[in-house]
């Protein structure tokens, strides 16, 4: 640090303190004693308390003196449980706080006018939304005491909605207004709400505020008319929507959904087929389409809404949602045996930009309905060969498990060892069959899939003693999981990574001038180098590699 700066008087060095933020200051303020009395307060805060014995201590410290530290703060993280002893805080009934540590949490928030992110456990005070609303520059929102991460408007989060019996009535504040109170919010998590299912669109004389702030869009069991939302928020980049139906629900999708479509998208992701169906006459393109479940739910298979073509119908509405977004990078999850070589051609078709497919393979749930998996699985290179991709991914789901119950013709529960055991050895037959067309299916996938540059096995089950009996519960220790860590920009894709696998190989494609394909087998963090490359490059990127291939 020059002499001649310390030299300055007062105002001028306060001048110059005031053009420091963050590290600048941090180091400018450790340069001698009086520049740290000067600069220290320009550092940004970040506060995290786990163990509610701590709170207090934290809080005489960030609030004694004449400059209190709190005034800095822009990272709260209280992990602290605020319930008081034996309440549950998932029965809304029975929750309540703990007065003397949410005083304590309330008087940090309320004297921290810079805080822009706040983490603590959920809690149910009419006084926190309060003080919430004076913080201008607050941004996100974490609950970290449910079973799901939630960034929401507290006045929106209502666990008492999560059965389906129960509609609760529109507040008498309209929902659209209470999130415009946080104009710089960009994030935001609406779980367990629905209202009449009567949007508010259709409400005369309202006109709904927009949210050019929000980037991110996750509704967890919502009703469907809460998707009207992402159509006010312009800058959308992902919209993750999980909504809660009703029995007759499926009916909505042959419904009219008056208003704009969404702006184009980064990611769109859908629980299942279902909110995807209604809301294809929403959507706009998308970089990203991840839909977790294509076939319909179990309990709606029975519905006389489906008929008898539901097979059809389901491959129908798929093509359309791709068609309509037009994905760079999809992420779809395939029944075997469901998908034809002829659904396969459509979807391409259908994407003619598609790139980047990371395909999970389901099968069925008892084995004899996988007596003609083997057939399917051989066949996946032809029916992947029509797609222009250059990265595939094959995620390989667990064989099914063999209950003993199943075939018990006894009220005691006593079973035919011999119907049992042909069953075992049923599923050993279809295990060993499936690895053997997974080992030939890379150099078999490069030679159908002329562009392809990168291909990938994963395998929930490589299990050379599978015989249909149950398994063994595994601990994650022994998973090669992806994306365990907490980073922000993949706190999305939990619900799709959330399968464990047991093995996951890498070959990147090597073509010469004459067509000879080798394959080069990668460690593991060249491929999830190739992974984090995939789900943060864009169009550009991805064609000029396309490019270099051809």
């Amino acid at each position: 640090m020059p002499l001649h700066l310390l030299d300055l008087n007062e105002d001028v060095l306060n001048h110059v303190v005031d053009k420091l933020y963050g590290g600048n200051a941090l180091r400018f303020s450790l340069a001698s004693k009086r520049t740290y009395e000067v600069a220290i307060h320009r550092v940004a805060a970040v506060v995290k308390c786990r163990r509610s014995d701590r709170l207090a201590l934290i809080h005489r410290v960030l609030l004694n003196g004449p400059r209190p530290r709190a005034h800095h703060i822009e990272d709260l993280v209280i992990h602290a449980p605020i319930f008081l002893q034996g309440e549950a805080p998932y029965l809304p009934q029975v929750r309540d706080s703990n007065p003397d540590m949410l005083s304590l949490i309330l008087d940090l928030i309320s004297n921290a006018p810079k805080l822009r992110r706040l983490t603590l456990c959920e809690v149910d005070a009419p006084q926190m939304e309060t003080v919430l609303l004076g913080l201008r520059n607050l941004n996100r929102i974490e609950f970290a005491g449910s079973t799901r991460w939630n960034l929401t408007v507290l006045s929106l989060h209502n666990y008492a909605t999560a059965l389906p019996s129960r509609v609760t009535a529109p507040p008498e504040e309209l929902w659209p207004d209470t999130i415009a109170a946080f104009p710089q919010l960009h994030t935001l998590d609406i779980a367990d709400f629905r209202t009449d299912d009567k949007s508010f669109r259709d409400i005369d004389g309202y006109t709904p505020p927009t949210f050019p702030a929000l980037r991110k869009l996750f509704l967890f069991r919502c009703s469907s008319d809460v998707l009207d939302l992402a159509c006010l928020s312009p800058y959308l980049h992902t919209l993750d929507a999980d909504l809660a139906w009703g029995q007759f629900d499926l009916m909505l999708r042959v419904a009219s959904r008056p208003g704009p479509r969404l702006s184009p998208l980064r990611s769109v992701l859908f629980s299942s087929i279902l909110p995807a169906l209604y809301a294809t006459e929403l959507m706009n393109t998308a970089y990203h389409l991840r839909i977790t479940r294509t076939t319909l739910e179990d309990n709606l298979l029975s519905t006389h809404h489906l008929g008898v073509h539901l097979r059809e119908r389901q491959a129908a509405a798929l093509v359309e949602i791709v068609r309509t977004v037009s994905p760079v990078r999809a992420q779809l999850a395939a029944v075997i045996g469901d998908q034809s070589t002829e659904f396969w051609q459509r979807t391409s078709l259908a994407a003619p930009r598609m790139k980047v497919l990371e395909l999970r393979l389901v099968f069925p749930s008892t084995l004899d309905s996988n007596r003609e998996s083997p057939s399917w699985l051989d066949n996946i290179p032809a029916m992947l060969a029509s797609l222009p991709l250059i990265g595939l991914r094959l995620h390989f789901g667990k064989m099914p498990e063999l209950s003993k119950l199943q075939y018990s013709n006894d009220p005691l529960y006593e079973y035919d060892d011999a119907v049992y055991d042909a069953q075992k050895k049923l599923a050993r037959e279809l295990y060993s069959t499936r690895v053997q067309i997974m080992k030939s299916l890379p150099r078999r996938l490069t030679n159908a899939i002329h562009g392809l540059r990168v291909v990938a096995i994963a395998d929930e089950e490589p299990d050379a003693d599978y015989d249909g009996t149950p398994h063994v519960p595994r601990p994650l220790s022994e998973s090669v999981g992806d994306h365990l860590d907490d980073s922000d920009e993949y706190e999305y894709q939990a619900s799709w990574y959330a399968h464990f696998v047991r093995s996951l190989e890498w070959w990147r494609v090597m073509r010469n001038e004459e067509e000879t394909v080798r394959l080069e087998a990668l460690t593991w963090d060249q491929g999830t180098r190739v992974q984090r490359f995939f789900e943060d490059s864009d169009v550009t990127g991805l064609e000029r590699i396309d490019g270099e291939s051809s």
